[in-house]
């Protein structure tokens, strides 16, 4: 099994340019998406070329009507106090997240709950998993939720991906997707609604990932504050590294 790093995440965009400092990520349709529109540094910057790839994007993105910048710095490097600053002081919100990693046969689940059903989403599941889908984006605005519909129908038909829809007592109650890849099967956007919660849905999806794919290590990322990343080192995942990233409106 080869070591997993950061590069393994998925990102629903394509490169629009690259240097040799950092990657300019860039998804015409789903502007409205942060993680997909983006630049990612291959090395920590200093203050003034940060502020030379801060210039670069803000003007891409307001000439592709985008009112966001958002940037990720390479996995394990934290910004310099000096830049930690300049952000603080131009209004940047700053975070961080953290890689899990779940190698084949470690997952350490629960007994199953006779009244949660996972199963994947197909023709005849998709209205409902569009709509949970629908009513949780819309946080972000009306917007981000329409184009996030318009890719999530296309990557229904995607081979490589494979949606998950969860049912308590019969009714939905969470999702999750996964990346598929040669040897992992990336865990990205899983949700239990609030109502639901508390009852080992969110189990159930990972024994479900990890049932579909024995062979292969399961990954996801977490935010560094997060109280899910304590459930998933008690399930058999092993922490592989964290990634600052920081992003204004």
């Amino acid at each position: 099994m080869k070591k997993v790093t950061y590069q393994e995440i998925h990102k629903s965009s394509f490169v629009h340019f690259e240097n040799e400092l950092y990657v300019h990520w860039h998804n015409p349709e789903f502007p409205d998406s942060y993680d997909s529109n983006c630049l990612e540094f291959k090395q920590l910057p200093s203050l003034t070329a940060y502020m030379e790839a801060e210039t670069y994007l803000r003007e891409f993105h307001l000439g592709s009507g985008q009112q966001h910048v958002k940037f990720y710095f390479p996995q394990d490097g934290k910004p310099s106090q000096e830049l930690l600053d300049y952000l603080g002081s131009q209004g940047y919100s700053i975070g961080m997240t953290e890689l899990y990693v779940l190698e084949p046969g470690q997952f350490i689940g629960r007994k199953a709950v006779e009244d949660i059903r996972i199963t994947p989403v197909d023709d005849t599941n998709a209205d409902p998993f569009l709509k949970m889908q629908y009513s949780q984006d819309r946080l972000y605005g009306e917007t981000f939720a329409k184009q996030k519909q318009d890719l999530l129908k296309q990557q229904l038909q995607d081979p490589h991906r494979l949606m998950l829809i969860a049912y308590d007592q019969g009714t939905s109650a969470g999702f999750a997707e996964v990346i598929i890849k040669e040897q992992t099967a990336e865990i990205d956007n899983l949700l239990v609604l609030e109502e639901s919660r508390g009852k080992g849905i969110g189990t159930a999806i990972q024994q479900c990932v990890v049932n579909t794919f024995p062979d292969k290590m399961i990954i996801l990322v977490a935010d560094g504050d997060d109280t899910p990343r304590q459930m998933y080192k008690k399930q058999g995942y092993q922490y592989r590294g964290f990634r600052y990233e920081v992003q204004k409106i």
